[in-house]
């Protein structure tokens, strides 16, 4: 498995567009590039619920009301991507195995969308998707420029992972991961083994780093029952729902089936509706959006985004859905999706709206 920083969206430089989960496509199906990539984003923002810091309230705002999966569908049409769709369902069926994904991915989610590029080409930059357009073993490096970056190759075990200017964060390669402490690549941890210390690395398939009350992280076995307090003490397919203070590992539920509001019962971008259904429709224009009283997220419909949303420790506060802004509009760079067009962002510098060509 292959890793990716993604620290960038972190260090509050200029988001780029996520995978709407508010848009077309077949839930759970990989028949087309479209298809593949919001399940992908419904199976990436599930594991994040699992990490120990929930992140998947971050993800679900920051995916609502976003194009990239529409983008990618035009660039495979075109030719600049290639689509595999044996490497989708493999990368779907890992990525549902892994603990958490604040800031990885499966390799084969990036042989499922794959690129041409040699190292050292120009590249189109995907702030957080693995679609870039470099050659597999490859990655577009950051290098300041919104829009676009350089391909290089992935680093290996034992090699530096240490911010720099000139590349961002380098990204480590299959079975590794980046240990900050360390500024290195250290290969992923077996069952039994510390884990996500000084200098061990994240846990492998299947497992969670369960750092219970000795302050320091060992590797076990993710579950299908039994009480939990985090998500990643259970296994793929499964969320760990119910009171506060009653959780158990419990099979997620789709889009469609019954479910109780502010139980997080419900799987990836879906959540629970008024109508105690699991349902991935986003709300019309001016409606709220973002986390209500019951905890649930409520996501825009196509071309909105949620504006007025405030991250407050670990939730997401409500918001009015409303319509992405075309360049040259002005922008806050506060609430993902905010501006609409190819590869859009806030600029930073102008507070204004732009597009990538």
């Amino acid at each position: 498995m292959m890793k990716f920083r993604l620290f960038a969206l972190f260090l509050g430089l200029s988001l780029g567009p996520g995978c709407g989960g508010s848009g077309t496509g077949s839930v759970d199906s990989t028949a087309t590039g479209a298809d593949f990539c919001r399940s992908m984003v419904d199976a990436f923002v599930a594991s994040a619920a699992r990490c120990p810091a929930d992140l998947s309230p971050y993800w679900r705002d920051y995916f609502t009301g976003s194009v990239l999966c529409d983008q990618v569908d035009g660039m495979l049409a075109a030719g600049t991507l290639t689509y595999d769709r044996a490497s989708g369902e493999d990368c779907l069926t890992h990525l549902r195995q892994l603990d958490c994904v604040d800031i990885g991915l499966p390799e084969s989610c990036t042989d499922a969308i794959a690129g041409r590029l040699p190292a050292g080409s120009q590249c189109s930059y995907f702030e957080i998707a693995p679609f870039a357009d470099c050659a597999p073993g490859n990655y577009c490096t950051y290098t300041g420029n919104a829009c676009g970056g350089i391909c290089q190759p992935y680093v290996q075990p034992g090699g530096s992972c240490a911010y720099t200017d000139a590349s961002g964060f380098p990204r480590c390669t299959s079975g590794s991961s980046c240990r900050l402490e360390s500024e290195s690549c250290v290969p992923y941890v077996s069952e039994g083994q510390p884990c996500q210390g000084q200098n061990s690395g994240d846990c492998g398939d299947g497992l969670y780093c369960d750092w219970g009350t000795t302050g320091s992280g060992i590797c076990h076995k993710r579950r299908t029952s039994g009480t939990c307090v985090d998500g990643p003490e259970c296994a793929a397919g499964y969320v760990c729902a119910g009171p506060a203070d009653a959780k158990t590992c419990t099979k997620a539920k789709l889009p469609g089936d019954s479910c109780t509001q502010g139980q997080a019962e419900c799987y990836g971008l879906s959540f629970c509706g008024d109508n105690g259904k699991c349902t991935r429709t986003g709300v019309a224009e001016n409606q709220p959006c973002g986390t209500n009283l019951q905890g649930e997220y409520i996501q825009c419909g196509t071309d909105l985004y949620c504006a007025g949303t405030a991250t407050m420790g670990d939730n997401i506060v409500a918001g009015v859905c409303q319509k992405r802004k075309p360049a040259g509009s002005p922008c806050s760079g506060i609430n993902p999706g905010e501006c609409a067009g190819n590869f859009a962002y806030c600029d930073s510098t102008t507070s204004l709206c732009v597009t990538c060509n």
